[in-house]
């Protein structure tokens, strides 16, 4: 066991100093993510089905938090994983590339959890991810988000985090997913 939290600290060590990185099956062969709870301890129906986010996603041209620069992300939703494609640019209408940046991507596989209810009333879904495969930037192992569809535009939370008690509260209404396909 010893051997394996070494390796698990060892891989993600590593994983931040280079830009392309497979996470070793032997730690993520099990697509199934624990649902380890929810902000309130109080259980609602999940609002948001794997069916309803099949198909891709795509966010708009807009600024990148904390750097100078603009991007486009997409995400393509199949059964229980999804595949990150994010396109970055140096003007705000995602015009010129950003040709010393990256244009990561990641194949990450997922778990719907339980429905939760906001401070303003609105019931999301939990979504527990794993990245099992990244290129281009660094991407956590393991995150904890939470997620809402409403007429084709689909909301995460703001700054998703990596562990279930940091779960985020807010749904980021500034630039949301809208279906492509």
């Amino acid at each position: 066991m010893e051997k394996l939290v070494l390796l698990s600290l060892v891989t993600v060590l590593m994983a931040g100093c280079v830009g392309h990185e497979t996470y070793p099956k032997s730690i993520y062969e099990d697509p199934d993510i624990e649902n380890e709870g929810n902000n309130t301890g109080k259980e609602y129906n999940a609002t948001v089905t794997l069916s309803e986010l099949e198909g891709s996603w795509r966010k708009p041209c807009g600024p990148v938090d904390g750097s100078p620069h603009f991007d486009i992300v997409t995400i393509s939703f199949s059964r229980s994983e999804f595949t990150t494609d994010i396109k970055n640019y140096i003007d705000a209408g995602c015009a010129q590339p950003y040709r010393e940046a990256p244009n990561p991507t990641a194949l990450i596989k997922f778990k719907l959890g339980n429905g939760i209810m906001l401070n303003d009333g609105t019931i999301v879904t939990e979504m527990n991810s794993r990245t099992m495969h990244y290129d281009g930037a660094h991407f956590y192992p393991e995150e904890y988000n939470i997620i809402y569809i409403k007429n084709d535009t689909f909301y995460a939370g703001v700054d998703d985090q990596d562990t279930t008690l940091q779960r985020p509260t807010r749904l980021d209404y500034k630039r949301p997913f809208h279906k492509i396909n």
